[in-house]
């Protein structure tokens, strides 16, 4: 059981490393959850490529799924609706992956 809860918590650290190197997106480490509940709500009212605006973690969802394939929760059914919830229950890769294509999609944003 402790080498399944390193192996969590290793991830976990790795997703929050990468959420920080995304400009005005804040989480909090969490210590039980299996998850990750970073707050995107700076990006909330801008724009994509293709005119939609966001204005919502639902629309932010959509979007990245949409556009660059990656499948994120809307936080508002955990009480958190100004965030996203990204599960580290996955391998580095997938995690490496799923915030890489965060960041892009946020970047991408005008």
């Amino acid at each position: 059981m402790a080498k399944h809860v390193a192996e969590l918590m290793t991830k976990r650290d790795l997703g929050i490393k990468l959420l920080k190197g995304i400009p005005d997106v804040l989480c909090p480490t969490p210590e039980g959850a299996f998850y990750l509940l970073p707050d995107i709500s700076a990006y909330f009212g801008k724009q994509t490529s293709t005119g939609e605006f966001i204005t919502s973690a639902d629309d932010l969802a959509r979007h990245l799924l949409n556009t660059y394939k990656v499948a994120l929760v809307p936080g508002d059914a955990f009480g958190a609706p100004e965030t996203l919830r990204l599960s580290y229950a996955a391998t580095h890769a997938e995690i490496t992956d799923a915030v890489t294509k965060l960041g892009q999609c946020l970047l991408a944003l005008r």
